[in-house]
């Protein structure tokens, strides 16, 4: 399974000790506001990267020359999925000899 962006209103449950709520259970939406405040109390000059942009000019390697806007910094949380368990057949199956019954009660 491939990852998949949260909404505002999925719910997270995760140790308060990895959580930027520091709460067991949090929705998608709170924990990206926790994000944004913790990137906004390290004083860093850089506020403007969350808020609206900065202003910038890009040169893209598909060419076009350079463009003028703004940079952002966008934040997203996205869920990875663990890989299902693979079920572990209980009778090995050996080549030439006859087939394990299976119960069928």
């Amino acid at each position: 399974m491939s990852a998949f962006e949260l909404n505002n209103e999925d719910v997270l449950l995760m140790y308060t000790s990895e959580s930027f709520t520091k709460d067991r259970t949090s929705r998608a939406g709170d924990m990206l506001e926790d994000v944004k405040d913790f990137f906004y109390s390290c004083n860093l000059p850089h506020k403007g990267w969350i808020d609206g942009g900065v202003e910038c000019e890009v040169l893209q390697t598909s060419g076009g020359g350079w463009q003028k806007g703004k940079v952002k910094l966008s934040i997203r949380i996205e869920f990875v999925p663990d890989e299902p368990e693979v079920l572990q057949q209980s009778a090995s199956i050996v080549p030439g000899e006859p087939m394990p019954q299976l119960d069928t009660e």
